[in-house]
C-alpha cells in the first residue's frame, strides 16, 4: 500500500516562527506533524524534515520502498511512498 504526505509552509505569527506542517493523505488521515523552521536548512530540506517527522510519529518506518518528493501547489511539497506498485500498467498511452 502506498502512502503520501503533503507538507505546507506556515508563515510566522506574533508568537510563533515559520513552520512546516506535514499531513498524511493515505492511511491514518488527520494526523499531522509540525516542524519548526530550521534556518540552517534550505526550503526543500525543511519540508523533508517535516515529512520524516510525520513518518516517525506514525511509525511508518516499516513501510517498504523509497519516498519520492516533488514540488506541489503554492510552494508546498508532496511525498509519495513508492512500493513498486504500478497502478497504470504497461498499456497506458502517453498523450502527445
Amino acid at each position: 500500500m502506498s502512502q503520501s504526505i503533503i507538507t505546507k509552509y506556515l508563515s510566522p505569527t506574533d508568537h510563533r516562527g515559520s513552520r512546516i506542517k506535514a499531513t498524511t493523505t493515505g492511511m491514518r488521515n488527520n494526523v499531522s506533524f509540525t516542524h519548526d523552521w530550521n534556518y540552517a536548512l534550505g526550503t526543500t530540506e525543511n519540508h523533508m524534515a517535516a515529512a520524516k517527522g510525520l513518518v516517525a510519529k506514525l511509525e511508518w518506518l516499516w513501510l517498504q520502498g523509497e519516498w519520492i518528493g516533488a514540488g506541489f501547489t503554492d510552494g508546498n511539497m508532496v511525498f509519495v511512498q513508492n512500493n513498486g506498485d504500478n497502478f497504470f500498467g504497461a498499456d497506458v498511452e502517453v498523450a502527445a
